[in-house]
């Protein structure tokens, strides 16, 4: 999958691709192969999906491309339970699933919520990875500084196993993805909301972005 999308003055290209999986002459070849690279049946991949609009959108379009090029993954999703996660996480996988017409599953819950923010998503990725899941895809974006006030920005790269597919996307480019997949009403039920409040506080980094990025495409009535 390949899509140009951002505001007129920011253009990026975003691509998706699930791994590919070689060839084998015989059986033993692959179990080599197999144990090599650290997998274990070499066809399944966990997505986290925290019920934010970023990860929520990877879901979606994993399952769409997995579809799209004979489905060959079993594509899992995974949560980690932050605070006023576990609704929104729900609900945003209810929906994927809704949409595909795949049956509804109940949260898949990793990693540890009482680290800080920056540790979370490390614990999460050990996690799934130490269970029998051979990629993990994770809806990281290139966050501006303002929207990082009092957080600590880390750095992030892609190993055979782990895949971020929209590191090099702002908040607006996510926001434009949502508009050219017809995807406005899986938007609606995540939350950008770091403090889990309900409705959302907009004022926090996750809001100050996903308030940022709409604006940026002029879609003023997603507000």
């Amino acid at each position: 999958m390949k899509l140009e999308c951002g505001p007129h003055n920011d253009r990026r290209i975003f691509i998706l691709e699930l791994p590919t999986i070689p060839t084998f002459p015989n059986e033993h070849i692959r179990k080599l192969w197999l144990r090599s690279n650290n997998l274990i049946q070499g066809n399944k991949i966990g997505c986290l999906v925290s019920g934010g609009a970023d990860s929520a959108l990877l879901y979606f379009l994993m399952l769409e491309e997995n579809i799209n090029t004979g489905n060959r993954f079993e594509i899992i999703p995974y949560t980690i339970l932050r605070i006023g996660a576990k609704i929104p996480a729900q609900n945003t996988i209810d929906w994927v699933h809704d949409y595909y017409s795949v049956p509804r599953i109940p949260l898949n819950i990793v990693g540890d919520p009482t680290l800080e923010e920056i540790y979370q998503v490390e614990s999460g990725a050990k996690d799934v990875l130490g269970i029998a899941v051979d990629y993990l895809y994770l809806g990281i974006i290139d966050d501006r500084p303002e929207h990082y006030i009092n957080w600590f920005k880390t750095s992030f790269k892609e190993t055979f196993q782990r895949r971020y597919p929209f590191l090099n996307l702002e908040k607006s480019h996510i926001i434009d993805l949502y508009d050219k997949k017809n995807l406005f009403d899986l938007l609606k039920v995540t939350t950008s909301c770091n403090t889990g409040s309900v409705p959302a506080c907009g004022t926090c980094n996750g809001c100050i972005a996903r308030i940022w990025g709409i604006e940026q495409m002029g879609l003023f009535d997603l507000l």
